[in-house]
């Protein structure tokens, strides 16, 4: 493994490699918030449905569509067990609170059957300060015709310690626990399956840090949390282990000013 040194080689860089060896070069109490999406450990590995006769909007993209739904994300979303998946799942938690600050933030996604194990990793490490959720407004149609769609995702915010004083940007406003937006389309989309759009995860950010401040990202994909930082004057650390998703991630951070992102923000980049 090629060494790499903090912090020339890790602030405002993509890193492609494993986070659990990424993350132990990175010094204790050095990053002001966490925010990642990780695996959530439900791949069904080879399973594909025809979607020909599917009439849902929400699934068109620009350019050539698919004939299938894939619900097999990768390989790194594979676990052989729920034991497999959450023993990981603390390994990688234990390390971002070992480097987060004391007065820093931690958000990330989970899947909605792990609630409460997540969460329960979480309290040994940190405080749970809540449970919130992205609403999508344009989710994928229960083809199945068994129940209802799933439109909704959980992600978890804590802080080192209950009781110690973290980031919040008050000022700003009240805002509910919850956010409403589409599903990742358009010319925002990359064909990284499980992307979470800029508008879902841009107020986080801007509550939970301040410009300056290091977000750390252990899981980029396609580096979204990345662009958000990048984009309101944050440094940000990114972590991912596949490589094409990391070209994908350096990419769009070429074209912080694009358009597109510009829109998706809804504000003027700060350079």
């Amino acid at each position: 493994m090629v060494e790499i040194k903090y912090p020339e080689d890790f602030i405002g860089k993509i890193i492609c490699g494993n986070c659990l060896e990424v993350l132990k070069q990175i010094p204790d109490g050095s990053v002001d918030l966490v925010l990642t999406d990780p695996p959530y450990g439900i791949s069904q590995k080879n399973l594909k449905i025809d979607r020909t006769n599917i009439q849902n909007r929400s699934l068109k993209r620009s350019g050539k569509r698919s004939k299938e739904l894939n619900y097999d994300f990768g390989e790194w979303d594979h676990f052989e067990n729920r034991d497999e998946l959450l023993s990981w799942t603390e390994q990688w938690v234990k390390e971002c609170f070992r480097v987060l600050k004391e007065s820093g933030n931690f958000v990330s996604f989970f899947a909605k059957d792990s609630i409460s194990h997540f969460e329960d990793i979480l309290s040994k490490y940190g405080h749970v300060r809540q449970t919130m959720v992205w609403h999508k407004t344009n989710p994928v149609p229960q083809i199945f015709k068994v129940g209802f769609m799933s439109s909704v995702e959980f992600l978890s915010w804590a802080t080192k310690q209950k009781g110690a004083k973290h980031t919040f940007n008050y000022q700003l406003g009240q805002h509910h626990n919850f956010i409403e937006t589409p599903i990742c389309m358009g010319k925002e989309r990359t064909p990284h399956p499980t992307q979470k759009p800029i508008k879902a995860v841009q107020w986080l950010v801007e509550y939970l840090s301040n410009e300056g401040d290091i977000v750390l990202d252990p899981f980029s994909g396609a580096g979204t949390f990345a662009v958000i930082a990048k984009s309101l004057g944050r440094d940000y650390i990114g972590i991912e282990v596949n490589p094409e998703y990391c070209q994908w991630a350096e990419e769009r951070l070429k074209k912080i000013d694009s358009v597109v992102i510009q829109n998706c923000l809804g504000l003027k980049v700060v350079k």
